[in-house]
């Protein structure tokens, strides 16, 4: 039975929200008062850590305050995994969970979702299904399905709703939960299936789930029609669409080449006071890429330019497209020295984007492409000599293409399959001798040589 005084400083640090700092002068008040430390107690600062997204606190009070006894309670562990989970500690999270089967702490309700949750955060969505209890709840089921999401495995999260048989019923949450999982999994079809059963359910629609349904046309990449449906539907739900509203809907159109649209969609963001952050900009600039619509592409960049947005590579990466699309080299190799000034690291895509134009213009400036990439990632430096034999093939120049295959390979880089394919095209209508020697070659030039591929990963 809890003590009147443990009820008491369980309660008022309860009662501190997300003062986690407040939360620790009140259990540490307790032992300058000499008295012992109570599970209740210690379980109620540690939640308040987690309510911070506060995982250090949290631990040092499991670790270091708490006795073997108490580190043995099922409500403190709880707790403990429930902050570590939120504060995307998912390793620490499970190693609690792991600590209490080790020593034979019996699991509660909060102890299994805690854990579920962790698992499924932490890609581990198999063995968080298999922790479902018996005679789970509805916040059971739905981290269940939140595993299945994290992990895009929608057939699962669509076994995980509850049926008749399990007596649970089915909440805005699940189904929302259901449906992001479709989305990653690009499966709109049954997103747009479960969004309608939603509300033939007459469950209360949420904007999650609308945005999980965009994202799943999105992904699809072909149903940008649906995308604009189920944003014209927020309206008649009375639901206020957000920026991730529109990033989505923008992305479904530029996919399917809808520049327009996707251009007056994000243009609607000032009339609806929204304010356009880094990746409505990107989903515009990616959709001005798909089109080739160079200028536009750049007039946004200096528009972005000109906000106190933070400028990043992939903005960067779909001004590149548009230019190089559009044949637009000089403009496009700009742009890369831009990024130079800037600071800003090329990805892995930089290379691949700028590769044409930079194999139009000629070796020295790919060379200094190279160059800029070696210092940041060799992956980058390979993809980028794949695009450029890429790009020497489809303008039919055999020499560069070949040149830039063996410099690859000399390099110690394992060409791929698409590249040494290219460079045979190149060589077969004008030098048959070198595609067919490359032809015999190839297994060869697929594997790395004269550095170790370890060296590499």
């Amino acid at each position: 039975m809890l003590k009147p005084i443990d009820a008491l400083y369980s309660t008022t640090i309860g009662a501190t929200g997300k003062n986690w700092q407040l939360a620790i002068l009140l259990f540490l008040e307790i032992g300058e008062r000499q008295l012992p430390y109570d599970a209740m107690v210690l379980a109620a600062a540690i939640k308040v850590c987690a309510s911070a997204r506060r995982w250090q606190p949290a631990l040092w009070l499991l670790t270091e305050m708490a006795s073997e006894q108490l580190r043995n309670n099922v409500i403190v562990c709880s707790a403990a995994i429930t902050a570590c989970t939120r504060g995307e500690q998912w390793p620490d999270a499970v190693a609690i969970f792991e600590r209490m089967q080790s020593r034979q702490v019996d699991s509660d309700l909060v102890a299994c979702n805690a854990a579920m949750a962790a698992f499924g955060a932490g890609g581990r969505w198999l063995q968080s299904l298999l922790m479902l209890p018996p005679v789970g709840s509805s916040h059971s089921f739905g981290t269940a399905i939140s595993a299945c999401q994290e992990a895009a495995q929608w057939e699962a999260a669509l076994q995980m709703l509850p049926s008749s048989e399990t007596r649970v019923e089915t909440n805005a949450f699940m189904y929302s939960a259901a449906i992001s999982s479709c989305a990653k999994g690009s499966a709109w079809q049954v997103a747009i299936w479960l969004l309608s059963t939603m509300q033939l359910s007459r469950l209360e629609s949420s904007l999650i789930a609308h945005n999980a349904a965009i994202a799943a046309c999105e992904h699809d990449g072909g149903q940008w029609q649906r995308a604009l449906f189920f944003l014209d539907s927020l309206q008649h739900e009375q639901l206020r669409s957000n920026i991730i509203t529109y990033s989505s809907t923008i992305n479904a159109c530029g996919k399917c080449g809808q520049w327009q649209m996707a251009l007056q969609l994000f243009t609607d963001l000032a009339l609806l006071r929204i304010s356009p952050n880094i990746f409505a900009y990107g989903a515009v600039l990616a959709a001005f890429s798909e089109a080739a619509e160079w200028s536009k592409a750049l007039a946004l960049l200096g528009h972005l330019d000109a906000e106190t947005l933070q400028m990043n590579s992939v903005a960067y990466n779909a001004a590149m497209c548009a230019c190089e699309r559009a044949g637009m080299w000089e403009v496009c190799l700009s742009l890369f020295e831009e990024m130079d000034v800037r600071r800003l690291a090329p990805d892995q895509f930089t290379g691949s984007t700028v590769a044409p134009a930079l194999a139009a213009l000629g070796r020295q400036a790919a060379s200094h492409l190279l160059s800029r990439l070696e210092e940041q990632s060799v992956q980058h430096e390979a993809i980028a000599y794949s695009g450029l034999v890429n790009a020497c093939s489809k303008m039919q120049e055999w020499q560069p293409a070949l040149a830039w295959l063996l410099s690859a390979s000399s390099k110690g880089f394992c060409s791929n399959a698409i590249a040494v394919n290219a460079a045979i095209s190149a060589c077969r209508e004008s030098r048959w001798e070198w595609a067919l020697l490359l032809l015999t070659e190839s297994a060869q030039l697929l594997q790395p040589s004269g550095v170790n591929s370890s060296e590499h990963s």
